[in-house]
């Protein structure tokens, strides 16, 4: 477990570092397929490295038949814990979160996979039973019809207290295994319906998984396990609008100013060098903004600044670059 996540796992628990017991790497071929798991409280926990971009299901899958071959030669009778996000197997709806990865590789999704993925896009995990690894939900999309019965149970119960929903709110954040998909809107429509705030949705534990801030700026922020934010969902119009002006505009023109050094003034240097950090933070580049619930509300505040001043970077710098190159 790398240190920034094991530091806030610990602040979280309130655990110790030496209560985190083991550390291994499996999986890595060299191709950015690297697996870490990490064993605290007897509860395994995989964690996709953070420099995967895309994967291989049948290697994903492999993996985790190493993963479960190397726990049971130690520690057979304890519970394994696994949660990763699905790609792979549903890139159509998964276009923005490739388009956050991978466009220093410029694999831009074509515009016909794309579709409106700003405005439809999934963020899809797939869940796992704890203690046989197949899956809660063989089928994603049932997460997507399970959101819909919700809100329909929303819809029927203005009083709010929602006996329909609970149960399955239950079910799905359970430890037994879940798997969450969050269709643009429809977070925040059941939250609004529901009265259902964090607390509501939270379980207790670090095995556990929480939606924070479900009404706020961006409805679509997850924080799962120890502390460490998973920023990928960019659910209100405003700030979707700027990630996709931001990383089809603004990221290209940064790049030609880094490479040709242009001279600045301190404001737009200032601002060009926040953008660079923001695009880093899109791109996985930099750990800031996932390692822990405040940095990720520190990204969320820097991203409203550049709502704010977006323009505004993109002006100095398309005016730098006509003045110089």
């Amino acid at each position: 477990m790398n240190r920034p996540i094991a530091d806030a796992w610990c602040a979280m628990t309130q655990r110790a570092p030496e209560d985190i017991l083991d550390t291994a790497v499996l999986g890595d071929d060299g191709a950015h397929r690297a697996y870490r798991i990490a064993a605290a409280d007897g509860a395994y926990i995989l964690e996709r490295a953070r420099k995967s971009v895309i994967y291989d299901p049948d290697v994903e899958l492999r993996n985790i038949d190493r993963l479960q071959a190397h726990i049971s030669k130690d520690v057979s009778n304890r519970p394994i814990r696994v949660r990763f996000p699905e790609e792979a197997r549903h890139r159509d709806a998964m276009g923005l979160w490739r388009l956050f990865r991978e466009p220093a590789a410029g694999m831009r999704p074509a515009p016909e996979a794309m579709g409106d993925a700003i405005g439809t896009w999934h963020a899809v995990f797939h869940g796992f039973d704890a203690t046989t690894l197949e899956p809660a939900y063989p089928d994603p999309l049932d997460a997507a019809r399970l959101f819909d019965r919700l809100l329909a149970a929303s819809a029927r119960d203005p009083s709010g207290r929602l006996e329909e929903v609970v149960p399955e709110l239950d079910r799905l954040m359970g430890l037994k295994g879940w798997v969450l998909a969050l269709p643009k809107g429809r977070l925040r429509a059941l939250c609004a319906a529901s009265g259902l705030r964090a607390p509501a949705l939270e379980r207790s534990g670090a095995q556990t998984t929480a939606l924070f801030d479900p009404a706020g700026v961006l409805p679509g922020a997850l924080a799962c396990d120890f502390g460490a934010a998973c920023l990928c969902c960019a659910e209100t119009d405003a700030l979707a609008a700027f990630v996709d002006r931001f990383l089809m505009h603004t990221a290209p023109l940064l790049d030609e100013a880094e490479r040709a050094a242009l001279p600045m003034a301190p404001r737009a240097a200032a601002l060009t060098r926040a953008a660079r950090h923001l695009l880093d933070v899109l791109t996985g580049h930099s750990r800031a903004g996932q390692d822990s619930l405040a940095e990720a509300r520190g990204m969320l505040a820097l991203a409203d600044t550049f709502e704010r001043h977006g323009d505004q970077i993109e002006a100095v710098l398309r005016a730098s670059l006509q003045r110089y190159l």
